[in-house]
């Protein structure tokens, strides 16, 4: 599950504490792993973002402003700007390898 406690909870950007409390009635011992997560400046409204810049992209592609290469590139250079901006930029086999070479 998900939940923001950026506006809430005592959080802060400089640090902060968060509690959960989690019950259950398993008669045994339950493990639990939790896993912080900096989503960065982009927030919980990433998909947001992600959708305006598809629209963006698609929209010049069709209008047939600028070369569909050039706007694919600067598409494709955008989506890895925000994701370093959120400190998740994958490695670069990984970009790699979403690269289509066959067209």
């Amino acid at each position: 599950f998900y939940f923001d406690i950026a506006n809430g909870g005592g959080y802060s950007s400089s640090g902060g504490s968060f509690s959960l409390e989690v019950q259950s009635d398993c008669p045994s011992p339950v493990g639990l792993s939790l896993k912080v997560l900096n989503i960065g400046p982009v927030g919980s409204s990433q998909q947001w973002v992600a959708l305006a810049l598809l629209i963006i992209v698609f929209a010049l592609i069709i209008t047939e402003v600028v070369h569909r290469t050039l706007i694919a590139f600067m598409g494709a250079a955008a989506v890895l700007f925000i994701l370093a901006l959120e400190h998740r930029l994958p490695n670069v086999y990984t970009i790699m390898g979403w690269m289509d070479h066959g067209t």
